[in-house]
């Protein structure tokens, strides 16, 4: 928390991930924010209200009420949805700030019952140069990505979640449109499939749970091509969909393995190893593929795979799992107790 809390930016929010549109300053302040405001310790909190109150005002007057990847980009649903889960995880709900972007995001539903990242075509297409007969239905088509962080906010939980079960693998997970790691659409799909409850989730949520314990195998990390001997944020997104998916006696020895490892992993600035694998694909393109097949964009606008450069967007992520990790099983965050 101490190394988040002092990495804000000059305006006093979070930035990373460098694109050619520069960093996102929007998405990753409603993320990072998002998990500050819910960690439960009140300097943080005061600390990250400060955060707050320079990002509730963007884009509030003079456009949509949403919020975008940056100042520079058109606002999107996604960092709309991050930018909502902040201000609720402030116990802001019902405000006139929060109102307007929940009004925001509700018009980027797709006819498929999903939520697409970009409604706002035109200010895109003009960003990136673009003509106005390029395909760009891969951009405005429904992501399950975003779709999954958007059913985390109450009010679109219900007209979200049909969608999510419609489009999760025979394998248990959810793959992502922006993301390398399927695990990361699949821990918020799972989060918002559990919050709801029901019954007729539970099959749902056994299928997840094997798909979890599968990619762990017999190592407490999950790896993936670009990091071999562990990801730090694909094994926390992994340990957080067991902790939700899992039965607390059944998981406990595997989980524990994990949090130990993700804890051996901190650096001593208190951050991880940057390794969120943020992926731009093509416009065009629907379902992502083998990246390095994807063509460039004018001025490397697309076909861009990154980390996290600053490491904020995985410390976060690990932060919130250590987090679930410890308000499942209380006390066992201690020196002594892994």
């Amino acid at each position: 928390m101490g190394f988040l809390v002092s990495s804000r930016d000059a305006q006093g929010l979070w930035s990373d991930f460098l694109l050619p549109v520069g960093e996102s300053s929007g998405w990753v302040t409603g993320f990072v924010g998002s998990v500050l405001a819910g960690s439960g310790d009140d300097h943080v909190i005061r600390e990250t209200k400060k955060a707050w109150n320079v990002f509730s005002t963007q884009n509030l007057f003079t456009s949509h009420g949403g919020w975008g990847y940056n100042l520079r980009t058109p606002e999107d649903a996604d960092s709309t949805a991050w930018g909502i889960r902040f201000a609720l995880s402030l116990g802001l709900e019902g405000r006139l700030r929060t109102k307007l972007a929940e009004e925001f995001l509700l018009k980027h539903q797709t006819a498929d019952g999903g939520i697409t990242t970009y409604i706002l075509e035109k200010e895109l297409r003009k960003l990136i140069g673009a003509t106005p007969e390029e395909n760009f239905s891969g951009w405005t088509s429904s992501h399950i990505c975003v779709t999954a962080a958007a059913a985390g906010i109450p009010r679109f939980s219900r007209i979200l979640l049909p969608y999510l079960l419609e489009h999760q693998l025979p394998a248990g997970n959810w793959n992502a449109y922006w993301w390398s790691d399927p695990a990361y659409a699949t821990a918020l799909a799972t989060e918002a499939i559990v919050a709801k409850g029901g019954a007729e989730h539970r099959h749902a949520i056994k299928k997840t749970f094997s798909w979890a314990m599968q990619i762990f195998g017999k190592e407490p990390f999950v790896a993936n091509d670009v990091f071999s001997e562990g990801s730090p944020f694909a094994t926390a997104l992994a340990l957080k969909t067991l902790l939700l998916a899992g039965k607390i006696d059944e998981i406990r020895e595997k989980s524990r393995a994990v949090a130990r490892w993700l804890i051996s992993r901190q650096r001593e600035d208190g951050s991880w190893q940057p390794s969120a694998l943020l992926q731009v694909p093509p416009p065009f393109m629907k379902i992502p593929v083998n990246p390095d097949s994807w063509p460039k964009g004018k001025g490397a606008a697309w076909g861009n795979v990154v980390t996290d450069h600053r490491s904020l967007f995985t410390t976060a992520t690990v932060l919130d799992s250590l987090v679930c990790y410890q308000k499942t099983y209380p006390g066992t965050i201690t020196p002594e107790a892994l």
